[in-house]
């Protein structure tokens, strides 16, 4: 009878253990959640100043107001084109830039200029494609493989716009989230232009 007392008193004992380690568990796990979700929202609240405060940095980008470009292929193109002396809209998107920027930035042109496929001081910029690469969107200068126009925002891989005309001009980065200041920018250089 003392023996199967030990025994249920040992088993008890046991499950007693059991419950109070599952508990201990379950309580680390809710913690570390509850962690993870204050990292996460720290993390999007950071993400969220970024992104405001590269927003509203590039909107237009007067750092690269009057820079000249110097890169032959892009001059050449100009020149053979008769538009070396005339102002021209340029968008500039890379094989490595985000597909949906690209393909947004085309349908927001396609709807403001229905001729752009004819448009002589429209030409699209593209880099990082391979040479046997068809037209893409509407007059395309394709340069060649691993240049670019040398300019240091091509580096963040999304497509850009910019007024050339003997030098950039209104340099312009779109942003999908964010259709207004495109439209603005759009509609302020067919004003302009």
């Amino acid at each position: 009878d003392i023996l199967s007392n030990k025994k249920l008193l040992s088993i008890r004992f046991i499950i007693l253990i059991c419950f109070l380690i599952v508990n201990l568990c379950l309580i680390t796990a809710v913690l570390i959640s509850v962690n993870n979700k204050q990292d996460d929202k720290q993390c999007r609240n950071k993400i969220e100043q970024l992104s405001y405060a590269f927003q509203n940095t590039l909107y237009p980008m007067v750092e690269y107001e009057g820079q000249q470009i110097y890169d032959e292929c892009f001059l050449k193109f100009l020149f053979e084109e008769g538009l070396d002396n005339n102002p021209v809209l340029v968008i500039r998107y890379s094989a490595y830039d985000c597909t949906s920027c690209v393909d947004y930035l085309n349908r927001i042109l396609r709807a403001n200029f229905p001729d752009i496929e004819t448009c002589k001081n429209i030409i699209f910029v593209a880099c990082h494609y391979p040479s046997d690469t068809k037209q893409l969107y509407g007059r395309t200068l394709f340069m060649p493989m691993g240049e670019t126009l040398g300019l240091d925002i091509e580096e963040i891989y999304q497509p850009f716009m910019f007024i050339y005309d003997n030098g950039i001009h209104n340099l312009f980065l779109p942003d999908v989230s964010l259709p207004d200041p495109t439209a603005a920018y759009i509609d302020a250089i067919k004003r302009k232009f």
